[in-house]
């Protein structure tokens, strides 16, 4: 029950990120890792050290995930994602096994 508030405040802390570069996008990498290689750690065995990226882009709002070669996998809605996956608000958001649900502004919201 704590994972979901963390991901919630971690997301947050995504959306109002310093956006550097030209493309203004942020990124952070979710993992159970706790040296510092991992922005979210969630503290799951089935998580591996690096297991994903979550991106925003800053023009579009839009939120994405890419699985870093976990061994247990990154799910989206149920599915195995490949490759760099768009997230969108109420999406189901698995690490490892571990469902997270995803509740964030809608883009177009965040857009204006």
């Amino acid at each position: 029950a704590a994972i979901p508030s963390i991901m919630q405040m971690e997301l947050t802390k995504l959306m109002d990120c310093k956006r550097e570069g030209p493309n203004k996008t942020c990124k952070l990498v979710v993992g159970a890792s706790e040296d510092g290689t991992a922005d979210v750690i969630v503290p799951v065995e089935t998580v591996s050290g690096r297991h994903a990226e979550l991106e925003e882009d800053g023009d579009t709002g839009r939120l994405y995930v890419t699985d870093l070669g976990s061994t247990n996998g990154t799910w989206l809605n149920g599915k195995v994602i490949k490759g760099r996956t768009e997230i969108n608000p109420g999406d189901e958001l698995s690490f490892g096994g571990e469902p997270l649900f995803v509740c964030y502004r809608d883009a177009h919201a965040h857009a204006q």
